[in-house]
């Protein structure tokens, strides 16, 4: 017994759609909506381990990076190597990086509360 189902796209979606059977030389829009949805291999817990490691990479390199312009401010200072507003201005634009990049990067709280 065949069941019968519909759902909405809106023109964009699909002429994707539309393409995408082309490519694949399919002419039935029901058999390769189908065969996409069931045939398609799921997302693997590989993947996703290895997103979430390359985000952790990532805020853990910003996270060092911040560590380091952190003693270099307190090197210079202490040294009168550098002007103390230029260095406040780096670490400044280096927190303004933290910001944004906070947009798509978890950042831990312990950082958060110490540096920002």
């Amino acid at each position: 017994m065949d069941i019968k189902k519909t759902f909405r796209l809106n023109l964009e979606e699909e002429q994707q759609l539309l393409h995408e059977m082309t490519l694949q030389g399919e002419t039935n829009f029901s058999n390769f909506i189908r065969k996409k949805l069931l045939h398609q291999p799921p997302a693997t817990d590989l993947s996703l381990l290895a997103e979430n490691f390359y985000k952790i990479h990532q805020v853990s390199q910003l996270e060092n990076i911040n560590e380091r312009l952190y003693r270099i401010q307190v090197l210079a200072e202490a040294t009168n190597q550098v002007d103390a507003y230029k260095m406040e201005q780096v670490m400044a634009c280096f927190r303004d990086l933290l910001h944004e990049a906070e947009r798509t990067l978890p950042l831990s709280g312990d950082f958060k509360e110490k540096w920002l």
